[in-house]
């Protein structure tokens, strides 16, 4: 079973998160934070195998760099957004 923390600030992100990654039989959410510091808390009591860091949350990185240095069972992926205008397409890709 892969234990799984997911870390986001936007509340309804931060649930449907978990409630999707529930509806698989391998995966257990063991909890969601919605600030890097309540985040860090829990990485330390809960051991998951693997964060989800939504990246738009402040000191996503700083938050990141503690996990890594701090647990070393934990796995991070970093959740971010495309802004395609930043990037010359719309969304069709073009």
């Amino acid at each position: 079973m892969i234990r799984v923390l997911v870390v986001e600030e936007l509340r309804l992100l931060r649930e449907t998160l978990g409630q999707v990654l529930n509806e698989r039989v391998d995966i257990a959410v063991v909890g969601a934070a919605g600030s890097p510091a309540r985040a860090l808390a829990m990485v330390q009591d809960l051991d998951p195998h693997v964060v989800l860091v939504g990246m738009r949350m402040p000191e996503s990185q700083a938050l990141i760099r503690d996990i890594l240095s701090t647990c070393s069972n934990a796995n991070v992926v970093a959740l971010g957004d495309c802004d395609t205008k930043a990037h010359g397409t719309d969304s069709a890709g073009r």
